[in-house]
């Protein structure tokens, strides 16, 4: 019988221990792999009692809600994140934002956004972003605003505008993912959208889109619909 080991949040086989995520990499290419799967290959085990699944979770949490100056003291506290596995995490992360610098990308048209936001459709529950923009439409920052059912309160004009005032943005695209693979907005999505551009014409800091994504499909509000010309 295979035996089973016990942690706070639930309980784990062996055999979950180390899953056997790079062979699924190896079958279905990189892009296949959700965000906790990409930190367990970085990561490549746990610790005792800790499986690397349960420290990924903790990792990627700290990578979503954590300043950039403050990562490495948060990693650093997370029980099983030694000074090696907290060097890989920090040194990949630079070195994503180091290749986005590199390769930033001018937005003409719906579709530019999907590849900086498609990891999201793979998760199990909606997220909600604001991808902040300069004025030429060139991607400052991804921001993820709330996790969760779509509603008013978690997309209230001043959760949206918040990073983007920050960030001094000039446009901006909300963006949030359908786990249930239909791409077609609700009521509230529209709702929320009608919202989102009244403000952001009060605001000064231009709404291009709000983009539902799935994990083979997408919906543009801009390319669809008739909200942004009335």
């Amino acid at each position: 019988m295979m035996k089973k080991i016990t942690y706070e949040s639930g309980t784990f086989t062996d055999a979950e221990k180390k899953p056997e995520v790079r062979e699924q990499a190896i079958k279905n290419g990189i892009f296949s792999l959700t965000d906790k799967e990409l930190v367990m290959i970085l990561l490549g085990t746990g610790i005792k009692g800790i499986p690397v699944g349960i420290l990924s979770d903790d990792v990627l949490e700290a990578i979503e809600n954590t300043a950039q100056n403050e990562l490495q003291a948060q990693l650093s506290s997370i029980a099983g994140m030694g000074p090696g596995k907290t060097t890989i995490i920090l040194a990949a992360v630079e070195l994503g934002r180091r290749l986005a610098a590199k390769n930033s990308l001018r937005i003409k048209k719906p579709s530019d956004i999907i590849p900086f936001i498609q990891s999201y459709a793979l998760k199990q529950e909606e997220h909600f972003l604001c991808i902040t923009l300069s004025s030429s439409h060139e991607i400052k920052k991804v921001n993820l605003i709330s996790k969760g059912i779509l509603n008013k309160s978690l997309v209230h004009p001043r959760e949206i505008f918040a990073d983007p005032i920050t960030d001094r943005a000039a446009a901006i695209i909300l963006a949030h993912n359908h786990p249930s693979g239909d791409a077609l907005p609700s009521e509230q999505d529209v709702e929320a959208t009608q919202k989102i551009l009244e403000a952001s014409r009060i605001i000064g800091i231009q709404l291009l889109d709000h983009i539902i994504i799935t994990k083979t499909d997408y919906f543009s509000f801009r390319e669809q619909t008739d909200i942004f010309d009335k």
